[in-house]
């Protein structure tokens, strides 16, 4: 199977041929295949929005490359704008970037831009809206009026109406309550079950990784040092550790409770298997993992 993206010996320093010159980006390799779910994790400076950058091309490659469909996205770069519509970027905190007067012109604007005429652009408006929990009710309203997670849900939503093959979200979940982040997090995973979209978020939340990701890619110090599941990658508490990494908290839970004596497995990362665990732990039924 093809890859539906693809990074070669990706590198990139700011300040290259400085003094002040900071490596961000060390020969990086991965591929990705369509429909997969993609956590991106790592400490700040780890390089992990750098390369988020790199996949839509808003960053050049110094050297190495991103290909998009086994086609390297800077093949032709008068055509890179044609890339940004493709694979979409949602960046943190993006309900600093709203700036119409009401959500659907808001959501309109990327539809707009790329030239589309006007019936298919409130088409694409209104299932974006939609995929986000937007009905009717919030259309013409001002979205400075709207809730911290409201606004959130508009910005991914104006992304969302340009139909990327790929979404990617830095941190879509900083700033929010508990209530916002669990919805942002399922309307992401609806959307990605009821159109087979490829998506990818970088996130500091431990717990919102191990809650939607397929797999896992761990930042450190510009390298890519793991790219696995999520049992795989979280498995490995200590090595996380080494490079200030956490594991989800109900792991770290449900590890003391193993190391107490209690017959429980280890490799617990959501809290729906720990309620699954707990019950069947109650009802005797749980083997050694």
């Amino acid at each position: 199977m093809l890859s539906i993206l693809r990074v070669e010996n990706l590198c990139f320093t700011y300040g290259e041929g400085t003094p002040f010159a900071q490596k961000a980006l060390d020969n990086i390799n991965f591929s990705i295949e369509a429909g997969e779910m993609i956590g991106v994790i790592g400490h700040t400076g780890s390089g992990k929005s750098t390369l988020l950058q790199h996949l839509n091309g808003l960053l050049r490659p110094q050297s190495g490359k991103v290909l998009f469909n086994e086609m390297d996205i800077w093949e032709k770069p008068k055509e890179i704008r044609n890339i940004r519509f493709k694979i979409g970027i949602c960046f943190q905190y993006p309900e600093h970037q709203l700036f119409e007067d009401t959500v659907f012109k808001d959501v309109a604007f990327g539809p707009t831009n790329m030239g589309l005429n006007e019936t298919e652009v409130k088409k694409r408006t209104r299932i974006a809206l939609n995929s986000v929990g937007l009905g009717m009710d919030f259309w013409a309203k001002s979205p400075f009026d709207l809730s911290g997670g409201e606004k959130r849900r508009v910005a991914i939503a104006g992304v969302i109406a340009m139909d990327p093959d790929i979404l990617i979200l830095d941190e879509p979940t900083a700033g929010l309550d508990p209530r916002g982040r669990d919805e942002i997090l399922a309307l992401l995973k609806s959307y990605r079950k009821d159109h087979n979209k490829t998506i990818i978020i970088a996130s500091h939340s431990m717990e919102d990784v191990a809650n939607f990701a397929d797999r896992v890619m761990v930042f450190n110090k510009s390298k890519l040092v793991m790219f696995d599941s999520v049992l795989n990658v979280f498995s490995k508490a200590e090595q996380l550790s080494e490079i200030g990494l956490d594991i989800p908290q109900v792991t770290q839970l449900f590890i003391r409770l193993k190391e107490k004596g209690y017959n429980i497995s280890k490799n617990i990362f959501t809290v729906e298997d720990a309620i699954k665990a707990l019950i069947s732990l109650k009802e005797g039924g749980m083997n050694d993992a």
